[in-house]
């Protein structure tokens, strides 16, 4: 009998959605949003990787015609001393974007595969919501060595719970 693995459940759409998720939140809340607050996000990530010599950051405050108020920031790179600035912003902006999106997709990895082991639990066991538990699906094979291993092969990959496997493995050895 063929069992799931818990790894499995890290395919497809779920992996899909961390993705997004998570370029979602490196780049938009934290890259652009939270550069254009605090503009060292942005150093901090890109400098090491875009420029060899002085990363700087330029803020100009304007006026709309509404009278708002706002602040543009651009990001230059020099790097030689005394030689010319190269505005760096949208590249800037794209690898601190990347940069803070890979922990944060990591850690969606690692919560979507202890999420999906938990779930099928949970879905193979409606005594946790509180339904009656319907009797563990085994094989009615003759052999109670069979009967055991097919027990073991559902314990493993999540379909019933611990108390299942040992309450159906006491009625297995029972009728020995």
């Amino acid at each position: 009998m063929a069992t799931t693995s818990p790894a499995k459940g890290l395919s497809g759409c779920g992996v899909l959605l961390a993705w997004a998720f998570s370029l979602f939140v490196g780049f938009i809340l934290v890259a652009v949003a939270g550069g254009a607050i605090y503009p060292p996000l942005i150093s901090l990530a890109a400098a090491p990787v875009l420029c060899r010599g002085e990363f700087s950051v330029e803020s100009t405050q304007y006026t709309t015609e509404e009278g708002g108020v706002g602040i543009d920031r651009e990001f230059f790179c020099q790097n030689e001393p005394g030689g010319p600035k190269t505005e760096v912003t949208l590249p800037a902006i794209g690898i601190a974007g990347l940069i803070y999106s890979t922990p944060i997709f990591i850690v969606l990895l690692i919560a979507i595969a202890l999420g999906w082991v938990r779930a099928g639990r949970v879905v193979a066991t409606p005594a946790a919501a509180g339904a009656p538990s319907p009797a563990p699906a085994v094989a009615t094979a003759d052999d109670p060595a069979d009967r055991l291993r097919q027990l073991n092969e559902l314990r493993q990959g999540g379909v019933i719970s611990q108390e299942e496997y040992e309450a159906k493995k006491a009625e297995i050895l029972a009728k020995l």
